[in-house]
């Protein structure tokens, strides 16, 4: 939509004089009629993108491909979860500073967290996606990508070493707790929580260079740890059938396993 050109110079050049706000904003825009000039509407006013200017923004469509995921059907929404994180190569604006420019910098902030949080939910979900298919080189992939976003994921953690333990790789899903284990006291000054533990209990119980059958990594997956929780929501889908309750509400942090619950 339009936006004041007062609202550009107070977000580019917040930190400058109005009047060399103002000059840098007249500047960048004498810039950007040369490079795209036929895309822009121009004003004393305000500034506009042309209404059915042909172009591509790789943030937009990253953002409408997430959100035509439906959670009921996410299975039928892998390609469009894959589409979508082949999009997201680093983080929004990532290497771009712009000097004396706070807001502007702030509003960055904001949407950068906020394009990294929906990348990493894609990525928990495609990760479960394709253990369920039985694809764990996918699903490690996927994984991998998630932990290099946030490192200090416990849950990207656990779902490493369930892969890591399906495939035989004992010593290095062993391997996998260790570091996990490092970078929550190192960055969080946390322990590991219980159901980490109690998983890589099982894990040590494991024979040498076999691995779990894939029907124990997708019931360890979905409800190791959360044996109370499942028998709570099968109870309250009992009720519901019975017309007693209409809504039941699961929340929690990001990549905790809310979905897979």
């Amino acid at each position: 939509r339009p936006q004041p050109r007062p609202v550009l110079a107070e977000l580019l050049w917040g930190d400058k004089p109005d009047e060399v706000a103002n000059a840098n904003l007249r500047m960048a825009l004498s810039n950007l009629r040369k490079l795209v000039g036929p895309c822009l509407d121009i004003t004393r006013s305000d500034v506009a993108i042309v209404k059915g200017c042909r172009y591509d923004v790789d943030v937009q469509q990253f953002q409408t491909r997430l959100n035509q995921v439906d959670l009921a059907t996410l299975e039928s929404n892998c390609t469009q979860l894959e589409e979508a994180m082949a999009l997201y190569r680093g983080d929004f604006l990532e290497g771009l500073a712009v000097r004396d420019a706070s807001s502007f910098e702030e509003w960055a902030l904001r949407q950068r967290e906020r394009y990294r949080q929906m990348a990493m939910q894609a990525l928990y979900r495609l990760s479960m996606i394709h253990t369920d298919r039985g694809s764990y080189a996918l699903a490690i992939d996927y994984t991998t990508r998630l932990l290099d976003l946030e490192p200090w994921q416990e849950e990207g953690h656990r779902q490493m070493m369930l892969l890591l333990a399906v495939t035989g790789q004992r010593s290095a899903a062993l391997a996998q707790y260790a570091a996990c284990r490092r970078i929550l006291l190192e960055e969080l000054h946390v322990d590991p929580m219980p159901e980490t533990n109690a998983l890589l209990a099982r894990i040590k119980a494991m024979p040498e260079q076999q691995g779990v059958p894939a029907q124990a990594l997708a019931s360890a997956s979905t409800l190791f740890g959360r044996q109370r929780e499942h028998a709570w929501l099968v109870h309250q889908w009992k009720v519901a059938q019975e017309q007693r309750s209409k809504i039941t509400l699961i929340e929690g942090e990001a990549g905790i396993g809310k979905t897979r619950l």
